[in-house]
């Protein structure tokens, strides 16, 4: 007999797998160059009107994923987790206001 599935069940299907991404961990000798490359891969995926508010977002396509991951550790102090969700990816964190640094 199969076993029927429940409301918990159903949503845990339809959860997709976190992926692993490694932060690129690039020499950064000049802060200003930094700073640019990493303020231009958080506003690819931040809330624009909060960038503090959690991370939940489908990566537009083009970006690095590894230097998103870098980009959402420098400047929340939270791990993101990537999923693949058919041809693109989506990424969820924490947050800088829900994380070890906010509040």
């Amino acid at each position: 007999m199969a076993r029927k599935a429940t409301a918990t069940n159903q949503k845990e299907a339809a959860m997709p797998t976190a992926i692993n991404i490694t932060p690129t961990h690039q020499d950064f000798s000049n802060y200003e160059e930094a700073q640019a490359r990493l303020t231009e891969a958080f506003e690819a995926v931040c809330d624009p009107s909060d960038w503090r508010a959690p991370i939940d977002a489908v990566i537009p396509p083009g970006n690095s994923l590894p230097l998103i991951a870098e980009a959402i550790i420098h400047f929340t102090g939270t791990v993101p987790r990537f999923f693949r969700v058919g041809t693109t990816y989506r990424v969820k964190a924490a947050g800088y206001r829900e994380g070890p640094c906010g509040p």
